[in-house]
């Protein structure tokens, strides 16, 4: 039932990736199949005239699976288990807080999870992973993990790479 339940959400969830591949094969597959339609016209003249050579001909056949192969790169498989799935309510206090930093201010909701009894690391604004230990930039009070807040390699100043890709010298962060 839970399984059931789930799927909705895993395929609303794989429908960008899906979409994703499903343009790249098409790119992959009309540039590919281009090439190896002249390709093939060749092979077929080689294997008329090499049609006494086995270990030519196969040759020839090994090169002309390349399309077929391309179609199992971009193959999407998604299996779920009734393992995978586990849906257990947890109420969660939501937390609106005013976070200062130097002259920059926002206001913040944060979760507070009663079962761990602490708040939840918020997600890093620049890389989208945990922001834990949490650091806060200066100008927008970006959410940042320890990686994105970081010196630059060039100058050496602190960056909030949410606010900048790059350093403010030019150096790629």
């Amino acid at each position: 039932m839970a399984l059931r339940g789930a799927q909705p959400e895993i395929r609303r969830r794989a429908a960008s990736v899906e979409q994703s591949a499903n343009r790249r094969l098409a790119r992959d597959t009309e540039r590919i199949d281009a090439y190896y339609r002249d390709l093939l016209r060749q092979i077929e003249k080689r294997m008329s005239s090499r049609t006494a050579d086995a270990q030519a001909a196969g040759k020839e056949r090994s090169r002309a699976a390349k399309l077929d192969d391309l179609a199992r790169k971009y193959s999407l498989r998604i299996r779920i288990e009734p393992g995978d799935v586990l849906v257990v309510p947890l109420p969660v206090l939501e937390i609106s807080a005013r976070l200062i930093r130097k002259k920059a201010e926002r206001v913040a909701k944060l979760d507070w999870n009663p079962a761990l009894g602490t708040l939840e690391s918020p997600w890093c604004e620049s890389c989208f992973g945990r922001a834990h230990p949490l650091f806060l930039c200066d100008e927008r009070v970006h959410f940042l993990c320890k990686s994105c807040l970081t010196a630059c390699p060039n100058c050496g100043k602190q960056f909030c790479r949410a606010c900048h890709p790059t350093c403010r010298c030019g150096a790629a962060g």
